[in-house]
């Protein structure tokens, strides 16, 4: 059954969001890095450009980079709403370089398919060398409806997910975590010394 929709007051810098009656399970499929809680609650629209920003001591301390053997992307497609529907279902996911303040260098491009509520991996032969600091940001048409992006309840501190237009200059952020999602290794860790926020991390399994 599809889930139903119910809009909720708006209002990130004259944006709507739009809050799903009940949580979407999206679980991990098996080891993850992600800032997300499992849930797909809530979606917005009208955003060219949605991006997390990973930092690797989140997750590990000492971690002083990642081998990126695939990313992973969830999206929302709602046939019923001009604004959601979807005009296209390919999109671009870039991997970046950059802080808090933003990405700075581009490590990868690459287009892939979005799908209605389900893992959409673009995998990388050889594996994404990253830094500590990076980010996912995915690039949408807004002619006539692209993939809507979902997020979980809250963001989780930082913040970590944003969205911007080609008209911004600056990053806003988003009122969930973008269910982006990193597989892969750690690197620099020292073996007595795992833990894990929000996540259990290895390789994707085949």
């Amino acid at each position: 059954m599809m889930p139903i929709l119910m809009l909720v007051s708006t209002l990130l810098t004259g944006e709507s969001e739009f809050q799903l009656e009940a949580p979407v399970q999206c679980g991990g499929t098996d080891a993850i890095l992600q800032y997300d809680d499992g849930t797909a609650q809530w979606l917005s629209y009208d955003r060219q450009f949605s991006a997390t920003w990973f930092h690797l001591e989140d997750f590990q301390a000492g971690a002083t980079g990642c081998q990126i053997q695939a990313t992973e992307y969830w999206f929302y497609h709602h046939v019923g709403s001009y604004h959601l529907y979807w005009d296209t279902s390919i999109f671009a996911a870039q991997v970046w370089s950059g802080g808090p303040s933003g990405p700075d260098e581009m490590i990868d491009c690459s287009s892939a398919t979005a799908v209605n509520f389900a893992p959409v991996f673009v995998d990388y032969i050889p594996p994404l060398q990253v830094p500590a600091d990076f980010w996912l940001i995915t690039r949408h048409s807004l002619w006539n409806g692209s993939p809507t992006p979902v997020m979980d309840i809250e963001a989780a501190p930082g913040p970590h997910s944003f969205w911007r237009n080609p008209d911004m200059t600056e990053w806003e952020p988003l009122i969930g975590d973008l269910l982006y999602r990193v597989h892969g290794n750690l690197l620099g860790l020292e073996e007595d010394t795992w833990g894990a926020i929000k996540v259990l991390f290895g390789a994707r399994g085949r």
